[in-house]
């Protein structure tokens, strides 16, 4: 399959100019790719100063990540666009539901519900103050593969990556807002995310600045051993690489005579019980 991650900058705010954007998927068509990454709230931005603010501009939705549901035409546009052009579309949305306000990544599939991941750990930064965690971290069964997704800070916490590897993810996407820190840290993180799980890895990040904030991109495409295959700088920029999905699913490291390795057949989860449950005593 081919994977395209679109390092751009939103408009703050404005949704039908931010769908308008995303639904020129023909180029895209033309090159090849089969699934296109947005970042993290690309539809509506991400820095609000106030909950009732991001209230005012959130999609609403209802549903559950397997059968989203909405009350906004920008879905449907969005919708079409993917269905008339039979291409894969990930983006990323600040929405709201009975709970409250949510920071999702939804996943489009041509003649497929939309579906949806609901972010799950939440820094103290933008319009994640206001936000309601996710309570799932699902995988979800596409025409491509097996594909699971984050969002941004999740990152930071290895027991989601490991528990998608472990539900069969081929491929794992993170769209991101990402604001101006140092580069290295977060390609370690990626990298490491792709080993420790052998699946695939793609980070897509913004750029430009929003209230306050500065974001400098530096999106990634990795391999299940960790490696490179597409970088991007610090501006505007899309990035593209081809993935054999096929290869993510063999967990074990064969030397033929010398020695076999497993990713998850050699886990203890016998020890793991202060990380499930904390220090109890």
């Amino acid at each position: 399959m081919r994977l395209a991650c679109v390092q751009e900058s939103p408009i703050f705010g404005e949704i039908d100019p931010n769908a308008i954007m995303i639904t020129g998927l023909g180029r895209f068509k033309k090159q090849g790719v089969d699934l296109v990454v947005y970042p993290e709230a690309y539809l509506t931005g991400y820095c609000y100063d106030s909950e009732e603010h991001a209230l005012k501009e959130a999609l609403p939705i209802s549903g559950d990540e397997n059968d989203l549901r909405w009350d906004h035409p920008v879905v449907d546009f969005i919708t079409e666009a993917v269905n008339k052009i039979d291409i894969m579309l990930v983006v990323g949305t600040i929405a709201k539901d009975e709970r409250g306000l949510r920071n999702i990544a939804m996943l489009f599939e041509p003649g497929k519900p939309v579906r949806a991941y609901y972010k799950c750990h939440l820094p103290y930064m933008g319009v994640d103050r206001f936000v309601v965690p996710g309570d799932n971290i699902p995988v979800f069964d596409t025409r491509l593969g097996k594909i699971g997704m984050n969002i941004c800070f999740d990152l930071r916490h290895p027991e989601p990556f490991r528990i998608m590897g472990m539900r069969g993810a081929d491929l794992i996407l993170l769209p991101t807002n990402w604001p101006d820190a140092p580069h290295t840290e977060r390609d370690a993180l990626c990298r490491a995310r792709a080993v420790e799980n052998k699946v695939f890895f793609a980070s897509c990040n913004r750029t430009g600045d929003e209230n306050g904030y500065e974001f400098r991109g530096r999106s990634g495409i990795y391999d299940f051993e960790g490696r490179e295959l597409a970088s991007a700088g610090t501006e505007e920029e899309v990035i593209i690489a081809d993935l054999d999905l096929e290869k993510a699913r063999e967990k074990a490291t064969v030397v033929p005579g010398m020695e076999v390795t497993t990713i998850f057949e050699s886990r203890r989860p016998d020890l793991y019980r202060d990380l499930i449950l904390g220090d109890q005593d």
